[in-house]
């Protein structure tokens, strides 16, 4: 049970990162304009419509995405919103008569939070391991009895087989469903930085979140843990009623 409450408070730290200034280290992307991109966003080639000609790379700009917001840091600022505009009004104050985005950043990291990366599955985790963790929670506790002699004992008695098997099926929903989220938010996100670096040629770089992904790994993790723990108790509850019987 401590598992799956760990579990949960991992992925709603997930979920919750770039919403907040002190939440921008959880990001499961992050974008920022390589020491070279003025040279690279001069070239020509790479020029194409609705995108700056020239770039600014004497101040710092990063753009970092989690799954309900993003942040950027611009002029050694951070600033955190779920609104792209707000972040270029930011960019904007903060750079003022340079072109601080010339690839449109911002803008691609908006399109990447809503229309790449599926939080519902995260929700639908949680949800299942809340299920597990109240079946679970309905399991027979210590209690004392008295043996043949007259002294108490703690007795832990085992759950009914019908309870272990449902609370087992929501476990494994739980660790199923949150391994193929992380899974997609890994891929997602790596494929998203080839992508930005291949099609501005080297002017954008990134990097995946460590700190996401730690969090989402980490919880699947604790729900494998889980559902084998489980797992085992119900193969200990058959083969004792098989004894028995």
């Amino acid at each position: 049970m401590a598992l799956i409450v760990t579990s949960t408070i991992l992925s709603s730290i997930l979920l919750s990162g770039c919403t907040a200034e002190n939440l921008n280290e959880i990001c499961l992307v992050s974008l920022s304009y390589s020491s070279d991109s003025t040279k690279t966003a001069l070239d020509p080639i790479v020029a194409v419509n609705g995108y700056s000609p020239t770039a600014s790379t004497g101040t710092s700009f990063e753009v970092r995405v989690g799954y309900f917001g993003m942040c950027l840091m611009s002029s050694d600022q951070w600033i955190c919103s779920k609104d792209s505009r707000a972040l270029e009004s930011f960019a904007n104050r903060s750079q003022t008569g340079v072109v601080y985005d010339p690839y449109k950043l911002i803008t691609s990291a908006e399109k990447f939070k809503d229309e790449v990366i599926f939080k519902g599955l995260h929700f639908i985790s949680i949800i299942f391991g809340f299920c597990a963790f109240i079946v679970m929670a309905a399991f027979p506790g210590w209690h004392k009895e008295e043996d043949s002699e007259g002294s108490d004992q703690h007795v832990k008695l085992f759950p009914s087989k019908a309870a272990v098997k449902i609370a087992l099926a929501f476990s494994f929903a739980s660790a199923v469903i949150s391994l193929f989220a992380t899974f997609w938010q890994h891929l997602s996100s790596s494929a998203a930085i080839a992508m930005s670096s291949a099609f501005t040629q080297g002017a954008v770089t990134g990097h995946v979140g460590v700190a996401a992904m730690a969090l989402g790994w980490v919880s699947v993790f604790l729900l494998m843990t889980t559902f084998i723990g489980i797992l085992a108790m119900f193969l200990s509850i058959s083969v004792l009623l098989r004894a028995i019987g």
